[in-house]
């Protein structure tokens, strides 16, 4: 029906499908495919006839367009147990499946593959990607695509055998489809791996999700792979079982060389006797991503001019950019207020600290200290008062195990059923997952949070805020206020953007700094005017003193009576019921800041005189 791959990419965009360019091996041929997936014709017809010399498939993301596809392989093969080859018909495969849950598959747009399988396209949302959902059968949707009508390879073409409607998945199979357990078949071929079954459940969610290992970086990536399982538990025994799974899943590309047994063995046994495992190497999800980008494969410098790089996707604009960030600051500092009032301003789109939130996001909360759903319903009427309705895109959990204690596969369900692109942890002390090995601190650390970017992270498409205390310290210590996270370096070094709160006891006031790979370094001074709302101080960037709160005005009302300047003692006298302590951290605070002048010990406002010019002079 199509001639080209061109002729069927622009097809597919006509239907509103969202395409984007891949190679005759099914890679892809630009960075962040899953965005950058589009129905614009003239940027489809740019890719086909200017940016690869010699054209290019496209490839169809069908989760963006609320498509299901199913994948049937023909003349899959795969190892017995006795060690011979069997081959597998997906076809078969699923109709068994069918037949065994009663399940009638309605006739649908179907596209027939060049091996002779077929790719079964079907109405549904909420499905991820299922790689190995039976034997010789995938499927296809968020997360994961499939090759256009009028692309090809070697063997053939992909066209289409069934040009008829977009049928609904039947619900018994949708819901076969969304369930995150293992199926009975991996845990037996993984039966080698100690703890409980649920801890390890997603370990096998990664693999029969993963794109195929190729041949030429083969061992490398199984290699980085299994110190990634060592790291979490997983005996050399448990590996090898993995590494055949993955296997017989198809997850490793055979090529001239498939590996066997003995394969298997040498790449866990190099895993397992390494002294040091993996903290700067990619973590699992990570390293699975599909091959074919610049990040992946590499690239030379030369290219990047003509590159296309996404701009960067921001929380808040020029404050919180995408991926870990991490608020610190003192026991009661009110950094929990803070973090409620983000959360409430990324679920409603509405601005966070005066500056802009882009677009809306589903927000999970994991509020994990005090007295769960009655203190944020008591901060909420005190934060925005007793009329306010709260987004729905805002999810509380009070109740959640360590990440490696069952948390894991835990939040994988949250995720399924909530479908946030924001997760934030309250506190993540109560989440850290446990970490095996003689580690220093630095590496314990960089390890937790790698796990957290790999299995949280890279695997469900999320951003994450992680609260944290900070150390206590004297004033004067403070060399740079990034190593002020309980912790290691690791901390401040593993985020893309940190936070540091501080405020004095009793103090009304704060200071947020944010330091960011891909925002400037700021400092920015809050106020809590009403309580439980911060918001950024007036004054932050002006020269005259603006007071903000009742005991500010105060003080500045006996600094303007007194332009020759008076003493903190004698403020203090002025201003019954109020402590002299007080009186002098606030003239001090200002005077630091560059808001007032000092002459000895006497504290003053400083005077403006306006100049006036006679034009005739």
């Amino acid at each position: 029906m199509y001639n080209t791959p061109l002729d069927g990419a622009l097809a597919y965009a006509k239907r509103g499908w969202p395409v984007f360019p891949v190679n005759e091996n099914k890679q892809p041929l630009i960075k962040d495919w899953k965005t950058r997936a589009t129905t614009d014709e003239r940027r489809i017809r740019h890719w086909f006839e200017q940016d690869f010399i010699d054209g290019c498939n496209f490839g169809f993301h069908p989760g963006a367009a609320g498509i299901v596809v199913i994948d049937l392989d023909c003349g899959k093969k795969r190892k017995t147990p006795d060690g011979t080859e069997e081959v597998i018909n997906g076809v078969d495969s699923l109709s068994g499946f069918l037949k065994q849950n009663a399940v009638e598959l309605p006739r649908t747009y179907t596209v027939r593959t060049p091996s002779g399988g077929a790719h079964l396209y079907f109405k549904a949302d909420g499905i991820g990607n299922k790689n190995g959902f039976l034997p010789a059968v995938d499927v296809k949707s968020c997360g994961g695509f499939v090759v256009v009508p009028g692309s090809g390879d070697s063997r053939g073409v992909y066209a289409v055998e069934h040009d008829i409607p977009v049928a609904e998945l039947p619900d018994a199979l949708a819901e076969a489809l969304r369930s995150n357990s293992p199926r009975k078949e991996d845990k037996e071929q993984a039966r080698g791996v100690p703890g409980d079954w649920i801890d390890f459940a997603p370990i096998l969610e990664t693999i029969r999700n993963m794109d195929p290992v190729l041949c030429g970086t083969r061992d490398t990536r199984l290699f980085a792979i299994c110190a990634e399982w060592k790291e979490r538990g997983v005996t050399l025994e448990g590996m090898r079982q993995l590494l055949r799974l993955m296997n017989d899943l198809g997850k490793i590309e055979a090529g001239d060389d498939p590996l066997d047994e003995h394969d298997f063995d040498r790449i866990s046994k190099s895993a397992w006797n390494r002294k040091e495992t993996q903290f700067g190497t990619k973590s699992v999800g990570a390293l699975l991503t599909g091959p074919g980008t610049p990040d992946a494969d590499g690239y030379s410098a030369a290219e990047l001019p003509s590159m296309e790089i996404p701009p960067i996707d921001f929380l808040v604009q020029g404050l919180v950019s995408e991926g870990l960030s991490i608020l610190g600051g003192a026991a009661k500092t009110g950094k929990t207020y803070l973090l409620l009032q983000l959360a409430v301003s990324l679920a409603s789109g509405t601005p966070f600290l005066g500056r802009e939130v882009p677009k809306k996001r589903r927000v999970l909360y994991y509020y994990l200290e005090g007295s769960g759903c009655r203190q944020v319903k008591t901060r909420f009427e005190e934060t925005y008062g007793s009329d306010f309705s709260p987004p729905a895109g805002l999810i509380f959990v009070h109740n959640f195990p360590p990440l490696s204690l069952g948390g894991l596969a835990i939040l994988g369900q949250h995720i399924e059923r909530y479908s946030p692109e924001v997760v934030i942890f309250d506190t993540w002390q109560k989440i850290r997952a446990e970490t095996k090995g003689r580690q220093n601190a630095y590496e314990k650390e960089y390890a937790e949070l790698a796990f957290i970017r790999g299995q949280i992270m890279a695997k469900f498409g999320v951003s994450v805020f992680l609260a944290h205390h900070l150390k206590l310290f004297k004033k004067g210590d403070i060399t740079d206020p990034m190593s002020m996270f309980n912790g290691s370096a690791a901390i401040s070094g593993a985020a893309d953007t940190a936070m540091l709160m501080f405020r004095e006891r009793f103090s009304e006031t704060a200071t947020l700094s944010v330091f960011g790979r891909d925002i400037e370094d700021t400092t920015i001074g809050l106020v809590m005017k009403t309580k439980g709302r911060w918001k950024e101080s007036e004054d932050g960037g002006s020269v005259r003193l603006i007071g903000e709160t009742d005991f500010q005005r105060e003080i500045i009302a006996v600094l303007e009576k007194h332009p020759d300047g008076v003493t903190a003692r004698d403020v203090a006298k002025k201003l019954p019921g109020t402590q002299f302590n007080s009186v002098c951290k606030q003239l001090k605070r200002w005077f630091d800041n560059g808001k007032i002048d000092k002459d000895g010990k006497r504290y003053r406002l400083f005077s403006f005189v306006e100049d006036s010019f006679d034009d005739g002079v």
